[in-house]
């Protein structure tokens, strides 16, 4: 897939969430303690995967652009759209890593935040799942098409991301998102199916629940 279908670095570097709980949160993690809670290799529950790819940042915002130039892109699912291009969300730290699995791949990153963001990342991203039931095109004529996924957690939020350029040049994605007090989780699949994506998903927020537990 050519540069129209964002790659795995892109689609793990997006999303966080700012919900209401009545449960106390965790202080926001630096990027150490915050990489030392990525689930490893053995620990992802995908068959034969390996490790690669990992970062570990400070104060990195969070770029929240789905589809680059969504300008183009008319109607209610592009103003969705619209509403997170550009947007950017401050955090305290990140850490990130590719699972890799044969030509399946599964990215991970958390984000750690100002107790004070006020910012609903996970909302916007509800957003668009909701208003683009249709596929829509920009203006190179290359088509979305977002949908649903039976496959998400409970707790979190997610879709499917198809992007057609050409007949030859086609590919999708499955995205997962959730928050868990001042830490924000995504996952993203490429390769991997809903459910493969889903178990990955669900070790993670697993080990980050306890890592940050109070």
């Amino acid at each position: 897939m050519k540069k129209k279908l964002l790659v795995l670095s892109t689609l793990v570097g997006a999303l966080g969430l700012a919900a209401c709980s009545s449960e106390p949160a965790a202080a926001p993690l630096e990027a150490q303690p915050l990489y030392k809670l990525l689930v490893n290799a053995s620990e992802s529950g995908l068959v034969d995967a390996s490790e690669r790819n990992d970062t570990s940042l400070d104060s990195e915002p969070i770029n929240l652009t789905v589809v680059n130039g969504a300008q183009d892109i008319e109607g209610k699912c592009g103003e969705a759209l619209q509403a997170v291009e550009g947007t950017e969300i401050p955090t305290i730290a990140s850490a990130s890593r590719v699972i890799s699995s044969g030509e399946k791949q599964v990215g991970i990153a958390m984000y750690s935040t100002p107790e004070d963001s006020d910012i609903s990342p996970m909302k916007l991203y509800e957003d668009i799942a909701k208003a683009c039931t249709e596929p829509v095109k920009d203006a190179d004529n290359t088509t979305y098409q977002f949908e649903t996924s039976d496959a998400v957690p409970e707790g979190a939020v997610g879709f499917t991301l198809s992007i057609d350029v050409s007949p030859d040049n086609r590919g999708s994605s499955i995205m997962m998102i959730q928050h868990i007090g001042n830490h924000h989780l995504i996952v993203a699949g490429l390769g991997a199916s809903e459910e493969e994506t889903a178990t990955v998903f669900e070790a993670q927020r697993t080990k980050l629940e306890q890592g940050t537990a109070v």
